[in-house]
Order: structure tokens, then sequence, then C-alpha cells
């Protein structure tokens, strides 16, 4: 067994300058998340993206069996791997937190949920129906 952490993109070491110099404590989900909605994309969309990439290299290291990747995760991570499940058939099971609720509640209860959401499924699907998939 082996298990892969890909650190978040606006977390840790991969904030922009101005918010690395916070500390690490600070992250950096608003400017992110707010930067790929004008360039008609989303954080969600980029995050799930490095697990596409993570399991290409999964896919080439002989130690580890690329046809039993799982992936898991807690509120923003949840939220990688909910997307990343429905969206990548090479996750064969997926365990989500912390994420599980409906759009509506989604957005208008939490300030720093924009980097959570996808504008193009928001209006056509409920969370529920992507964690169906």
């Amino acid at each position: 067994m082996a298990a892969v952490a890909i650190e978040p993109m606006a977390f840790g070491c991969r904030r922009d300058s101005r918010t690395a110099k916070k500390g690490l404590t600070t992250s950096a989900c608003l400017p992110v998340a707010g930067a790929a909605l004008l360039l008609g994309q989303t954080m969600i969309g980029w995050r799930v993206w490095d697990v596409m990439r993570t399991i290409d290299w999964i896919e080439t290291r002989p130690e580890l069996d690329a046809k039993r990747i799982g992936c898991m995760g807690i509120s923003g991570g949840c939220t990688v791997t909910l997307f990343s499940a429905a969206l990548e058939p090479r996750i064969r099971t997926a365990m989500v937190s912390g994420y599980l609720t409906t759009f509506r509640d989604l957005i208008l209860s939490l300030a720093h949920s924009i980097h959570k959401s996808n504008p193009v499924v928001l209006s056509c699907e409920e969370v529920s129906e992507v964690a169906g998939r």
C-alpha cells in the first residue's frame, strides 16, 4: 500500500508570494479561485487536474498498482476527491467527508467556498448528483 499526498494549490508551498509572506497558516484560496474564474476556469478544475496528473505519475511506477487507486479527503480535499472520482475513471474508490451538502448552502453560508464551486455544475447538477457518479 502506498499513499501520495498532493499539496493543494493555494496552500503551503503552492501559495502566491503575497500570501506566503503572511505565514504557513494563511491560505490563498480566494485570490487564486478568483483568478481562475477570470480565466474562465475554476480552482476545483485545476485541483482535479493535479489529481489526474498524479495518477499519470503513479502509472509510471512499477512498484505501484495503478489499477487499484483510491482517493480521499476532507473539506476542500473532499471537494477534490468528489470531482476527481466523478471525472477520472482510474479512481476505483473514493471516501468523501466534510463536503456533502447542497451548492446553495455551500456558496451562501461560507464566504471561503468560491474555491469549492464550479459555475457550470451549479447550473445543472447538485452535489449529491456528482457524488452519485
